[in-house]
């Protein structure tokens, strides 16, 4: 009964721990409305509640289970913290997305946009072992070997980042990919909205690359 409530509680943990990266890079942009961060947020509520409720359970069984990883590594509070990190963000893009006065002309693309450019990096309220976990998420190709390997934790998201700006922010290399990524942006097999939109992403954020090098 203790092994089996542990294990649930180990992947509500990673649940919780994966959700915002769930809810945002996995997501395509059309689909990153108003309505899908409330939902979103519905279900990480959901999900919080089954876990502290798990929790009280688990307490009880606290000198059974005290040599697990889960008290080991105090899962509870590392939960707590990325739920609570995960929620800021959420409700940031909810702000961003709800229609206030003249602003609510704009597209919820625009508005998706400008919440996402707020840097995982600078988001204070986040815990650094939420944000390596959303940082190793996101990273693609090549970037994955220099972080493989890497243990969840606090202190590792600085080494993580500054290996990333130490190979990535040289001026040299990043006109060479910017200029590569502008070169290698694939044809439209088919003229549909989805193709046509990543063909615009792709080429906007090449561009976008270009300009901050000037």
């Amino acid at each position: 009964m203790a092994a089996a409530s542990l294990k649930l509680q180990m992947v509500l943990a990673a649940n919780i721990m994966n959700f915002y990266v769930n809810s945002t890079t996995k997501v395509g942009a059309a689909r990153q409305t108003l309505f899908h961060f409330q939902t979103r947020l519905g279900i990480l509520e959901r999900y919080w509640e089954a876990f502290v409720t798990r929790h009280h359970e688990i307490l009880s069984y606290a000198d059974d289970l005290s040599k697990e990883e889960y008290f080991v590594k105090s899962v509870y509070d590392q939960t707590e913290d990325n739920y609570t990190g995960t929620k800021a963000l959420i409700l940031d893009h909810i702000t961003a997305l709800t229609p206030q006065g003249p602003a609510a002309a704009q597209t919820g693309n625009d508005r998706v946009a400008r919440s996402s450019e707020q840097s995982v990096r600078d988001k204070e309220a986040i815990p650094k072992v939420a944000k390596l976990q959303h940082l190793l998420n996101a990273v693609q190709g090549p970037v994955v070997l220099r972080l493989k390997g890497m243990e969840i934790t606090a202190a590792n998201f600085d080494v993580a980042w500054n290996k990333l700006v130490r190979r990535y922010n040289n001026q040299r290399i990043r006109l060479h990919n910017a200029l590569e990524s502008l070169m290698q942006l694939p044809l439209m097999k088919s003229r549909t909205a989805d193709e046509l939109t990543n063909l615009i992403d792709r080429t906007e954020e090449a561009v976008r690359s270009l300009q901050e090098l000037r």
